[in-house]
């Protein structure tokens, strides 16, 4: 990015970038410096600049865009020039000015070599900037003909260059001390000859917010041809220490547009070490406070494989209990009894450590003993249930009875245990049983390993791996699983060898009321917070509607926890608010009132159907209805709904349990499914059920990580982008048909499981609508059973007709200050109606329309570039002619026997 020193009197430069012109998503521009020819058509360029008139009045200038080839710095040919007058509105603080230049066919105009643009406003020339062509082949996330990613890793430096030898590479780093992030980038070479290499580093936080940039661009040059190792640094941060803040981060290395490879890290309280395995925590006898960041030897490397290849074990997300304490019986089964509830599991666990002990005595005598002490369990019961805590507690007392000789808890997911390729996952699992051998390995939701009809599903290998372990293992471990009651039963019973290896099982009842009020005092306690008599009736009242209502998602005491948790927010607020600070005694900051109490279930819910309706943005979302071509049977739906939606609020019935504000969009492209989110998102809005009704654009890609384990958090992520709104996803099917050899498949099947659980979670705080051709989606909505139900309305988008598509491009001109000719019309029309009657599901309706006007209106630009300043009427300006659209011919394209998917253009 350059900055022209030289501002105009009503303008100061930002920045001049070029980029590839097709590759603009939502008016984003990927700003770059090189390009490979075979992945370009038009070369973009965009000025970007502060409008030194912002908020006082409207002006008028002219921008030129000048491209020239170099030899140098030598310019040796003008490619071409565009003047254009703009006029800059008071209500524009920054402005985009961009031109582009090449040809419809990718690859057909630029050639390898280097170029510039200049860029000149009231024909003063302001800025220049190069570019760069390569020509070796297109860069996509499984194919890269310029490298091979060979490792990927993560260091701290003051700012200033730091030698190999001395770096430091760790996966954590202390808050408070960590001032740049530096990334080495290590690659084997693939080209003989030399070329430009261009690496962008962008730094995200945990909520997939872009913090930092960092680029490198520099000459590769081979000594020996291909297979040389080159290492390229990027990096991000300040000299001040209070930049980062506690979080998980990543770093993603992009390439001509395309992700090469991710990396995580955090920030923390302690140094960790990025050790070979990825999984893997410092040795307790490690002190972070002996290193020294900069100056030291990395203690171990790990090669971290670039997104598109086969990575070593993808990093589960492990947690590790604090060292057992030794303890006996009887203090462990005291710590059992003053657990809250759990009669029956407290019943089950004594009779089974009397059992055990039973058969310890029996060999103890000299009795042979065939039967053994099998420590493997299912836990069933919904959340919150206490299932976690009694894993604890059963962890250190079977080591205290000497049948596990550690007694530690490795608590894992089922994601955890499966990776997307094929042996991997059984790789995976052994991993995680060796990690926990000595104690537990905790599994929970662990019927995600089943799928009951999937195919090319990796949970069999981890299934397998675990009957191995429970069959023919060395011992010395605990695998307990855990789940919905009755999707557990479904996982068990999908293998022979599951059933006959689990016989304890322990099924955790929902806590009554009674048993919430008592974990409510315990909280409370816990916070150093009192309850009154009457905050007291108030959460038992609260908590008895709760349980009443409750489903298999009720939260239990996670449910309690964090009502005490909010009421003593409350109580926090209302202090503050009603108190001097002074007058505020110890018995005031302590004790929770009724006020205080919240009730989470029902508030928000309520609070939200309340919300009057807003009859000036409802008749806006119907005016751009309504004034959208076609599409009579959705304007119908939409006007059905919202009459619905009107009587249900005059009768007081719960319009969410009426419908959920999921739907389905089946159509063709470009038949207004996006154009018809938006305007339902104005209107559930208007109508009161969502707070914000934004609408949140995504595809499959945004919902699928490429590692084991993250899915689901980018599934998350992004739903709570949404949230008050509307999260849109196009081509939705794409998420469960992804490659099997990039895990696309596996990994689309754990999103749409998480896709799922926050539709029911949160219901009705957000709309879901999945949209995509009409088989596809229909496919897509059966794999997984719980998707159709989750969706109670399905629009059907059909093709616009031959005269609505004429409507609608005449509507485009129109917007561009374009009046057609009756000649020009005339033939548009005869190319609109063979592209109708020729269609087929690929046929892009308003979206080949928008082609076509675009490449008309650019002839009738280059037409009016071509004559002289004189015959440039006014008229002649606003007028698209019949030479501006003699290209779109249907007889060429029956000539040349080509199947036309959209339209198709010839020069």
């Amino acid at each position: 990015m350059w900055f022209n020193k030289k501002n105009g009197k009503h303008y100061k430069i930002i920045s001049l970038n070029t980029y590839a012109w097709d590759r603009t998503i939502n008016n984003t521009r990927r700003y770059r410096k090189v390009f490979d020819k075979n992945e370009i058509n038009y070369l973009g360029v965009a000025l970007e600049f502060y409008n030194k008139l912002f908020d006082e009045k409207d002006w008028k200038t002219t921008i030129t865009f000048k491209a020239f080839s170099l030899d140098g710095d030598k310019k040796t040919n003008e490619l071409c020039v565009n003047t254009k007058e703009y006029t800059i509105t008071k209500d524009i603080n920054t402005v985009i000015c961009d031109y582009g230049w090449g040809a419809d066919k990718h690859g057909g105009y630029w050639k390898k070599g280097d170029y510039l643009w200049e860029v000149y406003i009231d024909d003063e020339y302001i800025e220049s900037t190069k570019f760069h062509i390569e020509d070796v082949g297109i860069v996509t996330p499984t194919n890269n003909p310029y490298f091979k990613v060979v490792a990927l890793k993560t260091y701290e430096t003051n700012g200033e260059e730091q030698n190999l030898q001395d770096r430091l590479y760790f996966k954590q780093f202390v808050y408070k001390h960590t001032r740049y992030i530096m990334t080495e980038f290590e690659f084997i070479n693939n080209i003989e000859k030399e070329w430009l290499c261009e690496l962008i580093f962008n730094y995200y936080d945990d909520s997939g917010l872009l913090i930092g940039v960092s680029g490198n661009i520099g000459y590769v040059t081979p000594k020996n041809g291909v297979g040389e190792s080159y290492i390229i640094i990027g990096g991000w941060g300040s000299k001040d220490t209070s930049i980062w803040l506690k979080d998980n981060y990543r770093v993603e290395v992009v390439f001509m547009d395309t992700v090469v490879s991710v990396i995580p890290f955090s920030i923390g309280d302690d140094l960790l070490v990025r050790v070979a395995d990825y999984g893997a925590i410092l040795e307790e006898d490690f002190d972070p406070q002996e290193l020294n960041v900069v100056d030291e030897k990395s203690v171990d490397e790990t090669t971290i494989e670039p997104v598109v290849e086969e990575p070593e074990i993808s990093p589960p997300v492990l947690n590790y209990t604090q060292p057992i304490e030794n303890k006996s019986i009887d203090e462990l089964l005291g710590e059992l009894d003053k657990l809250i509830g759990l009669t029956n599991i407290k019943q089950k666990i004594r009779e089974y450590i009397d059992y055990a002990t039973y058969i310890k005595i029996r060999k103890q005598k000299g009795i042979e003993e065939n039967g053994e002490i099998k420590l493997h369990s299912v836990f069933t019961g919904n959340p919150g249930t206490g299932k976690t805590t009694v894993v604890k507690l059963l962890g250190q007392i079977y080591h205290s009875m000497g049948l596990l000789s550690k007694g530690h808890v490795l608590s894992v997911e089922s994601n955890d245990l499966i990776s997307g390729y094929v042996r991997q996952t059984g790789v995976n699992t052994k991993k995680l049983i060796e990690k926990a051998r000595g104690g537990i390995l905790f599994i929970d939701e662990a019927y995600m390993l089943f799928k009951e009809g999937a195919t090319n599903d990796f949970g069999p290998e981890a299934i397998a791996a675990l009957i191995t372990e429970m069959s023919d293992g060395p011992g010395d471990i605990a695998i307990m699983v855990a789940g919905y009651p009755k999707e557990m039963g479904s996982f068990i019973n999908s293998n022979p060898g599951l059933k006959s290896r689990f016989t304890n099982y322990y099924h955790f009842n929902d806590f009554t009321p009674t048993e919430l009020v008592d974990i409510a005092k315990y909280a409370s306690n816990k916070k150093t917070v009192k309850l009154s008599k009457k905050a007291l009736l108030r959460i038992k009242k609260v908590v008895t509607t709760a349980y009443r209502k409750r489903d298999k998602t009720f939260g239990n005491a996670r449910y309690v926890h964090a009502i005490i948790d909010e009421a003593k927010m409350n109580l926090g607020i209302r202090l503050v608010r009603e108190h001097n600070q002074k007058n505020i005694t110890k018995e005031l900051l302590t004790n929770i009132q009724e006020q205080d109490i919240e009730d989470l279930v029902e508030n928000n819910l309520t609070e939200r159907l309340k919300l009057d309706v807003d009859t000036t943005l409802l008749e806006e979302a119907l005016t751009e209805l309504n004034g959208l071509i076609g599409l009579a049977e959705i304007k119908q739906e939409v006007q059905e709904l919202i009459r619905l939606t009107k009587y249900y609020r005059d009768i007081d019935r719960d319009v969410l349990k009426a419908f959920s504000m999921h739907n389905v969009f089946l159509g063709n492209p470009g038949t207004g499914k996006t154009t018809v989110a938006r305007i339902i998102g104005k209107v559930y809005k208007a109508l009161g059920l969502l707070e914000r009704g934004h609408v949140v654009e995504a595809d499959g890609s945004n919902l699928i990580a490429g590692y084991v384990g993250q899915t689901s958090i980018k599934t998350k992520e992004l739903i709570k982008s949404a949230m008050g709104g509307v999260l849109f996803i196009d081509e939705a099917y794409a998420i469960t048909e992804g490659s099997s050899t990039n895990g696309g498949n596996d990994f689309g099947k754990k999103a749409i499981a998480a896709l799922i659980k926050e539709m029911e979670d949160h219901r009705g705080k957000f709309s879901v609508i999945v949209a995509g051709y009409t088989d596809n989606m229909k496919h897509f909505l059966e794999t997984n059973p719980g998707m159709k139900s989750r969706f109670d309305k399905t629009f059907h988008f059909i093709d616009f007709t031959e005269s609505e598509l004429w409507e609608i491009s005449k509507n485009m001109f129109f917007k561009k200050g374009l009046k057609v000719e009756k000649k020009a019309e005339q033939h548009l029309k005869t190319y609109i109606d063979y592209l109708y009657k020729q269609r087929n599901k690929f046929f892009g309706n308003a979206r080949s329309m928008r082609k076509i006007v675009e490449k008309a209106t650019r002839n009738q630009e280059l037409r009016m570039a071509s004559l002289p300043k004189s015959k440039r009427t006014k008229a002649n300006i606003n007028t698209l002619n019949l030479e501006d659209v003699l290209e779109f011919d249907s007889t060429k394209i029956v000539a040349t026997k080509t199947k036309s998917i959209g339209y198709k253009v010839f020069n």
